[in-house]
């Protein structure tokens, strides 16, 4: 004890130390649902096992205080210093900053670091729409921690982007980043824009935002380089793929498609009827059909049939979305519990456009939550229809949400929640609570726009239950919450709220309510408790049905407008700026939308900022930022060239159908110049020569024009067009077109050729060139007049052509021919004269150009011929060239297998032309020898070569099959002998069965044995040999198998082993039972193993069914008895364990003979009757904790310093 002691005042001497060094705090941030009271600043408060510890005052921690410290190798979060929910196993001086586990909640990111000030991010995520578009709606939220007074400067809504204050690199190219100021600690970040390059393939994964130093106000150093978190480069830029899911697409079921799917794929589904129950959703993905109604998923095709639930969503998961579906049939059913008749998710998960119906639980002696949805982790609910689902309770025990049962934050948006049911056939308790919507230690629920009608619950809250909500956001917005039954409750039956530590706000909705019991609070702002006066229930448009309002309805135009609040109703009907309460809008049509453009100019364009239904009129917007330089605002027009209607601000514009765009019309402020043109000496202005135009406009267009004669040069100012439009005129203009007297060109050309060239100015004559002389021509004159030159001329002179004779003459000199051919021209020469063996060559001058008198005498050369030495297939053997007349050589003598050559086909002394000469043979033949087995000749022949042998009667030879010959003999080469070829005869023997069936067959030589198969068996009998003998087969054969019956022994034997009777009885027949036997506290309820048809020796045991009694409990304060089976078998003896719940203890256990065992587990006496069991928890004495808490610590003290 003095150690103890000692110890514990050395722990306080440390204590006391290690306050009066520098402190340092720490911030804990990312622990999340129920345990988030561990986020916050920690304050080091002392030193334990050599390092110091760290304490935050938390009245939401049952100890009143939360602590970071270490613990012999690990550091730990919790609510003392010995006992750790969060861990870290790491041994630094120091808190580490990540690595930390919460046991409760394994996907948490923790971390733990050193206090100052620092940015944090709502996510680093974001993930492409479900349009697949290359498009993000998310948004994150930026916190300043506003430590030491610093925050975020700048005005509320200024674009950090735009202004500087952030900068954002990597982002894909098409998304443009958004960094809006929301308040003086809070950012919104989100894209616009659409990504050009958007499949999965395309995701980045370093996104980075930089602040910089004046992005920060506050008293404090607030540079960013000492603020934390204002560098991140891991923002996650995510796209989707699309896999098809139906009979045309790439998968024809939701689960097969999952499966194949990469995360964050979208799974589109086609319209039809998909019948899959238990379906696995272990990854990131979006499920979206095309249309509650026409897309239906479901686990069976009748209600209350199905052997699971339709989705299962596993834990961990970040991006759940199932969209435009509806989801029924889901059927889960458990004795110990069942969650989520539809679906049950274990990760935040969302549904869009959805309808949830006919979906049941059942359980038998446990909970039962959620018969439509059970979400552990939240959800949002948005445009969605839940009804007639169910969640059953055989037992008498705390259970909820017919509809809709969620923990973590839930956000539920123009929905309605109608015909839910909590079932229970028994007395009902305030626990069963929540026909529609149960909320079990959640931390928040936004509700906004839905209608909660006709549910019930047995207990209270037939309508809305929050049990136990933590400190959160609760917000119950433009909503109504009426004509749900609780029967046990009747006041309660719209909303029970009870314990937990939440401040609800309903606003602007139609409730029943009362007051919270247990901690929570409730604000009410212009809500009343009267009826919404609605039509009946249907389908009033879009893909689900809903309750419409009526004519006079309270909560038409009742509404509050906020962010929160949707601008279409369930339907997607446009609620005009002006909702109504509920998820219906009464006036609603589909949405039309206003769109105002700059049309030139700069600045941010008006917005509506929301829709309107048609029929709904709106103020049409000034200029707000809107301007253009030197020009004048002029109203709006709805077509951008200013040819539609025209409007001007605060005009009141009533919609159609058709969405409205206004475009700014602009007038251009007017200054006024003069433009003078003109005309120089040679010709004239057409066109207006003097013209008054405005500034920045165009003047008209003008045109120099030249007198004859002359030509255009330009325009005092240089242009050099002749006609011209000035434009954008900023300045008077005078200008004067100039002109020039034309020059033309002579040019002389004699027989093609330039003679001479010269210019000469209009209307004078060119000088004459002189005679021109050209060989083989006479110069006549010049074909044209060149005395008053108009233009450009060619002047050619006349030229008359020269003739010469050509005389053509053979061989001989003999003359063939005389022609006449013009200078230069080729003569016509005669046909070609003929000489035998001889080919004619030519002539002996050229007569292709004549320029004098010529004689021609014809030329030849000698003829050669080819001869061709060609074997008996064409194949050539040899070829040569012989001039006229000559003789040929034979080349070698060819050789030919089968053949003998005997010469050549023709003669080749005196060659006169081309040749060809064919080798001569005769044919040879062979002798063929056909021969048996042993070598005997059967038949020889003489066979000519390549020719075919006759083969003879095919030969006998006893015991085997004569199967051809050994050798071709189809075309004979050479002599050849050919023997007789034969195989062995062969034979089937089959061992078959008793029953005829084959037990094995096998092929056996001619007077060969067969081999018997191993001996078969027979159920019941013994296998005795084969019917027949099979040691030398000679022909096909059957062998049968032979047995004899069996018999077996039948013994009748008590429950304790002892014999009753035994009997022998032959195989397939019935032992004869003996008389029922007798056993006291016993019923005999038979044998334990049949025996009518024998099989073997078999022992046949009696059975008796012992009487099973009941135990019940009857429980007074907070604590729970396990196990919760009451029934127990006839002088059984039971175990229980009784825990009470904090602050309580055990006052008595009494009843059924019960004794304490040890620590919390007592047993009964051996029960021979039903009984009861009777515990009492009462509050712990206060003092007696402090003195329990004072022993606890000193043990610990004890065993830390052992």
């Amino acid at each position: 004890m003095l150690r103890m002691i000692a110890r514990f005042l050395i722990g306080l001497l440390c204590l006391c130390f290690a306050a009066a060094a520098q402190a340092t705090d720490y911030e804990v941030s990312g622990v999340s649902d129920m345990f988030d009271y561990y986020n916050g600043t920690y304050t080091e408060d002392g030193l334990q096992n050599g390092k110091p510890y760290f304490r935050k005052d938390e009245p939401m921690s049952w100890s009143g205080e939360t602590y970071i410290f270490y613990d012999g190798g690990r550091w730990g979060i919790g609510p003392d210093l010995m006992m750790a929910e969060i861990t870290n196993f790491n041994s630094s001086d120091t808190p580490p900053e990540t690595g930390w586990e919460n046991m409760m909640n394994p996907g948490d990111d923790i971390r733990v670091t050193q206090a100052g000030a620092g940015i944090s991010y709502s996510e680093k995520y974001l993930t492409e729409s479900i349009d697949n578009d290359g498009s993000f709606t998310q948004s994150v939220e930026i916190s300043h921690n506003n430590f030491n007074g610093e925050k975020f400067s700048g005005s509320i809504g200024l674009d950090f982007v735009a202004d500087g204050r952030v900068n954002v690199y990597n982002l894909p190219a098409g998304l443009t980043a958004k960094v809006i100021k929301q308040s003086d600690t809070k950012l919104k970040f989100y894209l616009e824009g659409q990504a050009s390059a958007a499949t999965q393939a395309d995701n980045v994964t370093n996104v980075t935002l930089s602040f910089p130093d004046f992005a920060f106000i506050g008293s404090g150093s607030t540079s960013a380089e000492n603020t934390s978190g204002s560098l991140t480069e891991d923002f996650v830029i995510q796209f989707r793929d699309e896999v098809s899911v139906g009979s045309t697409g790439d998968h024809t079921t939701i689960a097969a498609a999952i499966s194949a799917a990469q995360p964050f794929d979208i799974l589109r589904v086609e319209e039809g009827v998909y019948t899959e129950y238990d379906i696995q959703i272990g990854k990131n993905i979006a499920i979206v059909g095309a249309g509650a109604g026409k897309t239906i998923v479901q686990a069976d095709t009748t209600p209350g049939n199905a052997p699971g639930r339709v989705f299962s969503v596993s834990s961990n998961l970040a991006d759940v979305v199932i969209s435009d579906v509806t989801i029924q049939n889901g059927y889960e059913q458990g004795n110990y519990g069942a969650n989520g008749g539809g679906i049950y998710a274990q990760s935040f998960i969302v549904l869009q456009n959805c309808h949830i119906t006919n979906n049941m639980l059942l359980s038998g002696n446990n909970s039962a939550n959620g018969g439509g949805i059970n979400a552990i982790k939240g959800l949002r609910i948005e445009n969605c229809l839940v009804d007639k689902n169910t969640a059953e309770f055989e037992a008498s025990r705390e259970f909820g949400g017919g509809g809709v049962y969620f923990g973590g934050q839930a956000t539920i948006i123009n929905s309605t929640f109608t015909d839910n049911e909590l079932k229970y056939a028994g007395t009902a308790i305030n626990t069963m609570r929540g026909g529609a919507i149960a909320g079990n230690n959640a931390s928040g629920l936004t509700m906004v726009n839905s209608t909660v009608v006709g549910n019930s619950a047995p207990g209270v809250g037939g309508g809305v239950a929050l049990v136990r909500p933590d400190a959160g956001t609760y917000e119950i917005v433009n909503s109504i919450i009426t004509g749900n039954a609780s029967p046990l409750i009747t006041a309660e039956a719209d909303l029970h709220v009870v314990d937990g530590s939440a401040t609800i706000n309903i606003r602007n909705s139609i409730t029943a309510f009362v007051s919270p019991s247990g901690g929570s609070t409730i604000n009410l702002t212009d809500t009343q408790n009267v009826d919404p006066m609605f039509d009946n229930f249907g389908n009033y448009g879009g893909n689900t049905s809903l309750f419409a309002l009526t004519s006079g309805s309270p909560a038409i135009g009742a509404g509050l407008v906020t962010d929160d609040v949707p601008d279409l109703d369930q339907r997607g009907y446009s609620r005009s700026n002006n909702p109504d309460i509920g998820a219906y809008q009464y006036d609603g049509t589909l949405p039309v939308y206003v769109t105002y453009h700059a049309n030139g100019g700069s600045g941010d364009e008006p917005e509506l900022g929301y829709s309107l239904s048609e029929g709904k009129s709106f103020t049409v917007s000034g200029l707000d930022s809107l301007s253009r330089a030197d020009h004048t605002f002029n109203g709006w027009n709805t077509e951008a060239n200013g040819s539609g209607s025209a409007y001007v601000e605060n005009d009141s514009i009533t919609l159609g159908t058709a969405d409205v765009d206004l475009y700014a019309q602009w007038t251009p402020d007017v200054v006024g110049y003069t433009l003078s043109y003109t005309a120089g000496a040679g010709g004239s202005i057409s066109g207006d020569a003097s013209q008054t135009v405005e500034e920045g406009t165009d003047g008209v267009e003008v045109t120099a024009v030249a007198d004859t004669g002359y030509s255009f040069a330009d325009w005092s100012d240089g242009v050099t067009t002749a006609a011209r439009q000035d434009s954008n005129i900023t300045a008077d203009l005078s200008v004067t077109a100039g002109f020039e007297r034309n020059e033309y060109t002579v040019t002389f050309v004699v027989n093609g050729t330039e003679f001479g060239q010269q210019q000469v100015l209009h209307g004078d004559s060119a000088s004459d060139p002189g005679t021109p002389s050209v060989t083989g021509y006479t110069f006549t004159g010049w074909n044209t007049d060149y005395s008053a030159v108009t233009s450009d001329l060619t002047v050619v002179a006349n030229l008359s052509i020269n003739s010469y004779p050509v005389s053509f003459f053979d061989h001989l000199g003999n003359l063939i021919s005389t022609v006449n051919v013009n200078h230069g021209s080729a003569a016509n020469a005669p046909d070609a004269p003929t000489r035998n063996g001889y080919n004619f060559s030519g002539w002996s001058v050229d007569i292709s150009t004549v320029t004098s008198a010529l004689d021609a005498t014809a030329q030849y050369d000698l003829n050669s011929y080819t001869v061709t030495f060609a074997d008996h297939d064409g194949s050539v053997i040899a070829t040569q060239t012989v001039e006229y007349q000559s003789a040929a050589t034979a080349p070698a003598d060819p050789a030919r297998s089968g053949y003998t050559f005997t010469g050549w086909s023709g003669s080749f002394s005196s060659v006169t032309g081309d040749v060809t000469i064919t080798a001569q043979y005769s044919v040879d033949s062979y002798v063929v020898t056909f021969a048996d087995h042993d070598g005997t000749v059967i038949d020889t022949q003489s066979v000519a070569y390549q020719s075919a042998a006759s083969a003879p009667t095919d030969p006998i030879r006893s015991g085997y099959t004569f199967k051809g010959w050994n050798g071709d003999f189809s075309s004979v080469t050479g002599d050849v002998t050919v023997t007789a070829q034969y195989t062995r005869n062969t034979y089937t023997v089959a061992f078959v069965d008793y029953d005829g069936s084959t037990i094995t067959t096998e092929t056996v030589e001619y007077q060969s044995a067969a081999t018997a198969p191993a001996d078969p068996t027979r159920s019941g009998y013994t296998f005795t040999g084969w019917s027949g003998s099979f040691s030398s087969v000679t022909g096909d054969v059957t062998i049968t198998a032979q047995y004899s019956v069996n018999s077996y022994v039948v013994t009748f034997a008590d429950h304790d082993g002892s014999v009753i009777v035994t009997q022998s009885v032959e195989y397939q027949s019935a032992a004869t039972a003996p008389e029922a036997p007798v056993r006291e506290g016993y019923t005999f309820t038979g044998w334990d193993t049949a025996f009518g048809s024998v099989t073997g020796s078999l022992t046949v045991t009696a059975q008796y069914e012992q009487q099973m009694l009941r135990i019940s409990f009857w429980i007074v304060g907070e604590g729970t008895v396990s196990p919760e089976e009451p029934l127990v078998n006839w002088g059984q003896q039971k175990v229980f364990t009784i825990t009470p719940a904090n602050g309580y203890r055990v006052e008595s256990v009494q009843g059924c003979g019960i004794t304490l065992l040890e620590g919390q587990r007592y047993q009964t006496e051996a029960i021979t009757a039903d009984c009861e069991l009777a515990v009492k928890f009462s509050r712990e004495n206060v003092n007696e904790g402090v003195t329990r808490s004072f022993l606890y610590w000193t043990m610990f003290l004890e065993e830390t310093n052992q």
